[in-house]
C-alpha cells in the first residue's frame, strides 16, 4: 500500500539545512558565491557551482530555501536511505551528510557525490 503524507516544514529548518550545506557539508564538491543571508545569518540563497576539485564544472545554479523543501520531497520518493528523511524532519537530527544529500538533490536532481 502506498501512502502519501503531507508534512509542514518550517522555513527556518530549511534555511538551517541550506546554511549547513553551504558552510561545510557540500564544500568538497561545490563552490558557493552570491550567498544571501537573513539577519540571523542563515543562508537564504546561494549560487552553487560544481567545483573543479570534484572533476566537473557542469552546473551552476542559484539554490533557495524553497529548493531544499523540494529536495525533501524528492528524498521522500527516492530509494535513498530513509534515515536522511528522518534526519531532515527532525529539528536537531540532521547532520552534514543529510544537508549534503538535500543540496545535491536540489542542484543535481540526484546524489552524485559521497
Amino acid at each position: 500500500m502506498l501512502l502519501e503524507l503531507k508534512v509542514e516544514v518550517e522555513d527556518q529548518l530549511l534555511a538551517d539545512i541550506l546554511t549547513q550545506a553551504v558552510e561545510s557539508a557540500s564544500s568538497y564538491w561545490a563552490t558557493f558565491t552570491q550567498v544571501k543571508r537573513a539577519t540571523d545569518l542563515a543562508v537564504l540563497s546561494a549560487r552553487v557551482t560544481e567545483s573543479e576539485a570534484a572533476g566537473k564544472c557542469r552546473i551552476a545554479r542559484v539554490v533557495m530555501v524553497e529548493d531544499i523543501g523540494r529536495a525533501m520531497e524528492l528524498l521522500s520518493k527516492s530509494r535513498l536511505p530513509r534515515r536522511h528523511l528522518d534526519n531532515a524532519l527532525s529539528e536537531s537530527g540532521w547532520d552534514d551528510e543529510t544537508a549534503d544529500v538535500l543540496l545535491q538533490l536540489a542542484v543535481l536532481g540526484e546524489v552524485v557525490y559521497g
